[in-house]
């Protein structure tokens, strides 16, 4: 038996009235074995093909460029809040310094910071009076 995808197939699909034509030929390659021939046929005659999305698909990815697009948004309008701040109103904010006040404070962090187990003076400690003693007259619930 000759192959019928050389010379008989090929005759007789090549006319709009062939014996062939409108019929699943998958049985005939199996039977054959010829299971290629299918895919080559199908090579043949696929001029391309359309990618299409189920709607879901299309719902998420909508959702998840928003989503993208409003959390980089947020990032975005906080950055220009902190440089506009930094930039424009953080001199309202503080006091006044002289580069003589700001390299002060500047040398008792690092004195600070060479020996950071001591405590730091009385005016900085809240439970402490400005002569150095604890305060003896807090009352307590018990």
């Amino acid at each position: 038996m000759d192959k019928p995808y050389q010379g008989q197939l090929s005759e007789e699909m090549a006319h709009a009235d062939g014996i062939y034509n409108t019929k699943d030929l998958t049985m005939l390659f199996m039977r054959i074995d010829e299971h290629n021939v299918g895919h080559r046929l199908q090579d043949l005659v696929t001029i391309g093909f359309i990618d299409t999305s189920t709607t879901g698909c299309v719902a998420s990815e909508v959702i998840l460029y928003l989503s993208l697009a409003f959390i980089i948004g947020v990032v975005v309008i906080r950055f220009v809040m902190v440089v506009m701040c930094q930039l424009f109103f953080s001199w309202k904010f503080s006091e006044r310094e002289t580069y003589e006040q700001r390299m002060q404070r500047s040398a008792e962090i690092e004195d600070w910071s060479s020996n950071i187990h001591r405590l730091a003076s009385s005016q900085n400690r809240p439970n402490v009076d400005k002569d150095g003693a604890k305060e003896e007259n807090c009352k307590t619930f018990f």
